[in-house]
């Protein structure tokens, strides 16, 4: 268990409360985005229905739910609106990620919470967002469907080919950063004027807004863009490459790359079609002889090899490494990119991510694994002025349950 002075003293975010009643994965994972910089984060489970990611995805739920404290609570109960309501009161920030409508089914509307803590930020994080046509916002959504109504799905599927979702779920991820910094931003204007906010935020926009040109090709010139695996829109000298070994490295032939060191590797010293530094256009003649180039030179070499040559002469390049490599890699070994803690969930130590990003002056810090269900229930409540009487009666009508 964990009171909130026991939550050591680091990170930008130290002294923020954040409550957060989410479920898989994007709300949540925000949520402990800002535990790992220092944000004393209140998760709530549900007490009839325990996050399934506990079992069915442990070392992800060691991973991202890490640094946070937890309560398993029945919100929907007599005594559980009341648990829930004195934690909005107590909250800085709120997020939540039920589908569109369902806490204000329970009578809990935004104007309402506003009224008992006027400075709190609220974040709704739902598939379709909060208002809209009805039928979507009442619609179950996961980080695939998202991909799929937002067209992301579509323009990652080259001609030909049967649609396919992106593995680990983009979606959840790119959502959860935008409900980071939203809710950060909000934050800060509510400490200036001491008003909050709500943020309505679906995750089909959300990935929506990260798909680049893609969308204003359409909308604007009705150019239906569809992925090509070596190519991004007009952009060339961009692919992967098969090697002497049977490895593969991705290259990315870049224009400050086309000086005589970067030519004489390829053996393209003295062609007239690079005799400028602009950038390489796809399709073009230049773009058909840079790819023979590189052909030729990684079938000729090994992967490793090539790696280190064209990264010498300023042609972006890398080795296509999986993870053994990279956790040896020395430049992610300085880095601690990977790093061990005690997961208080599985009860065994968890190699991982470390806290990205670094913050020199106020870093981030892993201080608690991922806890058990209902692990922190008291020193909540009794932060929250509840008395081990109350508590007990609210164990025995089920309303907050623990391992």
């Amino acid at each position: 268990m964990a009171k909130s002075e026991e939550i050591p003293d680091f990170g930008l975010l130290h002294g923020v409360k954040v409550l957060s009643t989410g479920t898989v994965a994007a709300e949540p994972y925000a949520a402990t985005l800002m535990a790992e910089h220092g944000a004393d984060v209140v998760q709530v489970e549900n007490a009839r229905s325990p996050e399934g990611m506990r079992k069915n995805v442990a070392l992800e739920w060691a991973q991202d739910a890490r640094c946070k404290r937890t309560i398993a609570l029945d919100i929907p109960s007599k005594e559980g609106r009341g648990v829930f309501l004195d934690l909005i009161q107590w909250a800085d920030i709120w997020l939540e990620s039920s589908k569109g409508g369902t806490y204000k089914k329970w009578g809990f509307d935004d104007e309402f919470l506003l009224e008992l803590n006027p400075d709190l930020v609220i974040v709704h994080v739902s598939g379709y967002g909060e208002m809209g046509e009805p039928d979507y916002v009442r619609r179950p959504s996961y980080d695939p469907i998202a991909q799929a109504f937002s067209g992301f799905m579509y323009i990652n599927s080259p001609r030909g080919t049967k649609p396919m979702a992106v593995f680990p779920g983009i979606g959840d991820f790119i959502t959860a950063l935008f409900a980071l910094w939203s809710s950060l931003a909000a934050l800060l204007r509510a400490r200036e004027t001491g008003e909050g906010d709500v943020i309505d935020l679906s995750q089909y926009e959300a990935i929506l807004r990260v798909s680049a040109q893609y969308p204003a090709e359409y909308f604007t010139k009705g150019n239906q863009l569809v992925r090509n695996p070596d190519i991004d829109g007009d952009v060339g000298g961009l692919g992967v490459y098969e090697c002497r070994d049977g490895r593969y490295v991705y290259v990315a032939l870049n224009p400050s790359a086309l000086k005589s060191d970067g030519l004489a590797l390829l053996g393209l010293t003295g062609d007239p079609d690079f005799d400028r530094q602009d950038a390489i256009v796809a399709g073009t003649a230049r773009d058909e002889k840079s790819k023979r180039a590189i052909e030729d030179y990684c079938l000729s070499h090994t992967a490793s090899e090539v790696d280190r040559d064209f990264n010498k002469v300023n042609i972006g390049c890398c080795k296509i490494m999986d993870y053994s490599e990279l956790g040896d890699n020395p430049h992610c070994l300085k880095r601690e990119s990977i790093v061990e803690w005690f997961d208080d969930a599985s009860g065994q130590m968890v190699r991982g991510v470390g806290i990205v990003p670094r913050v020199e002056r106020r870093p981030g810090h892993v201080w608690r694994g991922a806890p058990r269900l209902g692990q922190d229930n008291e020193d909540i409540l009794e932060e929250l002025g509840y008395s081990s009487a109350d508590i007990e009666k609210l164990y025995a009508e089920g309303v907050i349950v623990r391992d």
